[in-house]
């Protein structure tokens, strides 16, 4: 049952579009980030997404600014 005069919970953030991308991989490291995902309670795709950003995240940061 509502509490009244709550206020309804805010919408979620939109969610980016996303891009299929098609990849092969070595099939070691596919099972190793498939133990990863499941340890973290995640999807292989969203495991993936994290890896590359923080990929991407460490370059930015090696790169001097300009």
């Amino acid at each position: 049952m509502p509490i009244p005069n709550e206020a309804p919970p805010a919408p979620a953030a939109p969610r980016k579009n996303k891009v299929r991308v098609i990849v092969s991989i070595d099939p070691d490291l596919l099972a190793a980030l498939d133990s990863v995902a499941l340890r973290k309670g995640l999807s292989r795709a969203g495991t993936m997404s994290l890896a590359c950003a923080d990929l991407i995240d460490r370059e930015r940061r090696r790169q001097p600014p300009g």
